[in-house]
């Protein structure tokens, strides 16, 4: 194996466990944030319609960069793993999409 052949295959791994400590520092102030705001919505009930639109959207969110996060690792990985394409709905996909661009859109 030559010497550029082994160092490429060093630093492919160590790109997929950097990418890998990323995701997980990532997801872990996130999901705390999703488990707050899931305790609020319980502590209050009665909160106003606004209040509770406002948790749901911090979740809806929270729940779409986490979904960013296992994209940018999935993407850093593809290289070293074989990945398997799946079919999805392009309503889900322009869905998503759009309310990933709501805040742009409605300004």
């Amino acid at each position: 194996m030559s010497v550029a052949l082994a160092r490429a295959e060093q630093s492919n791994r160590d790109l997929d466990q950097f990418a890998a400590i990323i995701a997980h520092d990532l997801r872990s102030p996130l999901s705390t944030i999703i488990g707050f705001t899931e305790v609020l919505q319980d502590e209050f009930q009665k909160a106003s319609p606004v209040a509770q639109d406002a948790m749901t959207r911090i979740q809806s969110a929270v729940r779409r960069l986490i979904g960013f996060v296992d994209g940018v690792l999935n993407y850093a990985r593809l290289g070293s793993e074989t990945s398997e394409f799946e079919v999805i709905e392009s309503d889900d996909a322009v869905q998503a999409a759009t309310q990933n661009l709501k805040a742009a859109i409605t300004e």
